[in-house]
């Protein structure tokens, strides 16, 4: 008898374990075709890397674009430093 109710103490104890672990996994999301092109693009990287390293320090929003030259390459920055930011 006691077998039984230790198993499904701890059979319950792995489901709540389980379904508490269910909201960091749902919140991943998966990559859109349009990052899938544009990874190889250094502006995209980067400004996603230092958008997220500023929310994680608790910085000012404040893209330094003025690396880039181009100005597809500044857009392309800002946007993913804000997305980043964002945590999107």
């Amino acid at each position: 008898m006691r077998i039984l109710l230790y198993s499904s103490l701890a059979a319950l104890a792995i489901l709540a374990t389980a379904y508490g672990s269910r909201s960091t996994l749902s919140s991943v999301k998966p990559p859109d075709q349009v990052d899938i092109r544009l990874a190889g693009e250094g502006a995209y990287r980067d400004g996603l890397y230092l958008g997220r390293l500023d929310r994680q320090h608790r910085k000012v929003e404040h893209p330094d674009w003025a690396r880039w030259n181009a100005a597809k390459d500044r857009k392309l920055f800002v946007q993913r430093y804000e997305a980043g930011y964002r945590n999107e």
